[in-house]
């Protein structure tokens, strides 16, 4: 059985959204025993996910030996995308003028 060299898209999800709750939405970096400590899992297994995480040439995360980690812009957005509640949509303009037109018309 070979086993795959990139991470498990769950697990990335995981610690992505740990860094950014943790991060404060991106205002600030965190370090791996933050991070280690909100997954429950062991420091030294964080680290090494997010030097490899880091390491990827489209990298989610932007990582600094000793200061800790922090999302990029990419990662911001990705959580945004699939994270954030979706904005309620109010009727398009479109929908007010007929809205409007059939109200006039009716007398309403």
């Amino acid at each position: 059985m070979v086993r795959s060299r990139e991470p498990n898209t769950e697990s990335v999800d995981d610690y992505l959204k740990a860094i950014f709750h943790l991060s404060d939405g991106g205002r600030r970096r965190v370090s791996s025993g933050e991070v280690a400590e909100r997954l429950g899992i062991a420091t030294a297994s964080v680290t090494n996910m997010i030097q490899k995480l880091a390491a990827e040439t489209r990298s989610f995360v932007d990582y600094e030996r000793h200061n800790g980690v922090t999302l990029s812009r990419q990662a911001e957005f990705v959580i945004n995308e699939r994270y954030r509640p979706p904005i309620e949509k109010g009727p398009t303009r479109k929908q007010i003028r007929e809205r409007m037109t059939m109200e006039h018309n009716t007398g309403r």
